[in-house]
């Protein structure tokens, strides 16, 4: 990851408010202390290959709406035998370490939509 990504983040960190979405590294144990609670997608890797699949079909060679302006939505098979086989499993269990009370594992896209509609701001 290029270092203005890291510096960007850790600025972020020090405000009172954010959200951040995506991969828990690099900065992950940081994420984690600053955070009030963490979402963690803990779904199984079928479903996380069946989403990813689902993206590319829906936006191949687009942008899609929450990405940055010119990241082209393209197909990896490393990328996909990293979700199916969760090789990232153990960096984000080594993050959330010791944090559980602020950590909510959602194992399913049902869980996740229930838990976001009873989401009161």
């Amino acid at each position: 990851m290029p270092e203005v990504v890291k510096a960007n983040i850790r600025n972020l960190l020090e405000q009172n408010q954010w959200i951040i979405e995506g991969y828990i590294e690099p900065l992950g144990r940081k994420r984690v202390d600053r955070a009030e609670t963490v979402l963690y997608l803990d779904y199984s890797g079928y479903l996380a290959c069946w989403g990813r699949l689902s993206r590319y079909r829906q936006y191949r060679g687009k942008t899609r709406p929450e990405m940055p302006m010119g990241n082209i939505e393209s197909f990896g098979l490393k990328f996909l035998m990293t979700l199916l086989r969760r090789y990232e499993r153990p960096e984000i269990e080594t993050a959330i370490k010791g944090y559980e009370a602020k950590v909510i594992r959602l194992k399913s896209r049902q869980s996740t939509e229930k838990y976001l509609a009873n989401i009161t701001v």
